[in-house]
């Protein structure tokens, strides 16, 4: 995979929740209000796909009027994906664990954002179908696709986001797939989340592109090791979806 790097696809776009952001902003995580307000300034330069990698389970108690500022976000825009989890592991039957309903119910599509990690702790490949038995879900990145091209026959069969969440019952992995990398971490096109708030990128930086919401601040998030990872680095897992 080293000898096999090549450049980064130019439709791909992070927006990474970095230090700066946190210095900026402050201790995470923050209020939706700032989610939801992220959510408009980037669908207003039309993207094709918006992937919030941010785990929104829960409703935020302290700041309702937040929540539903972020649910409006959502269905305003139309484009962007949500992610889910299993519950837990070792168990016979489980359930994925679920965005908070008024968000899965906005959400364009949900994905998974599971990753196979081999023996040796590096991760190489991921699993395009998970969940229980009677309504897997399809994996983030595939989520995405979907919301960007949504005719494609691989997604024709794919839960909507608004459908109630499947009741627990096998957990089944399915289509393993090699994760073709392009790079180390940092390959792609990043901004800032604090400049995308602040209006300080171009016009039309992610006009057409595949944006990819998520943190990459010390300490804050998934970091997984792979075949990429030179000089012990590791990877945000906002990079590996």
């Amino acid at each position: 995979l080293q000898l096999a790097q090549r450049p980064a696809h130019p439709d791909i776009v992070v927006v990474a929740i970095d230090d700066r952001s946190i210095a900026a902003i402050g201790r995470w995580p923050w209020r939706r209000a700032l989610h939801a307000q992220l959510i408009a300034q980037l669908s207003a330069q039309e993207p094709r796909a918006i992937g919030l990698d941010i785990l929104l389970n829960e409703e935020d108690l302290d700041h309702p009027e937040d929540d539903l500022l972020l649910a409006q976000a959502l269905q305003r825009s139309g484009r962007v994906v949500l992610p889910l989890m299993r519950r837990s592991y070792g168990m016979a039957t489980d359930s994925p664990e679920m965005p908070w309903p008024a968000f899965a119910r906005s959400a364009a599509r949900l994905g998974h954002v599971h990753v196979a990690p081999d023996i040796d702790g590096v991760v190489r490949s991921l699993y395009l179908q998970e969940g229980p038995a009677a309504a897997p879900w399809p994996h983030f990145s595939v989520a995405m696709q979907c919301v960007a091209a949504p005719s494609s026959p691989d997604c024709a069969d794919a839960p909507d986001a608004a459908a109630e969440p499947p009741p627990g019952g096998p957990w089944q992995r399915t289509q393993r797939a090699q994760i073709p990398y392009a790079g180390g971490p940092g390959h792609f096109l990043t901004y800032a989340y604090i400049d995308v708030l602040r209006g300080a990128v171009p016009s039309d930086a992610f006009a057409g592109k595949h944006v990819l919401v998520g943190a990459t601040a010390s300490g804050l998030g998934d970091r997984f090791a792979t075949p990429v990872s030179q000089q012990s680095r590791l990877m945000p897992g906002v990079e590996v979806v």
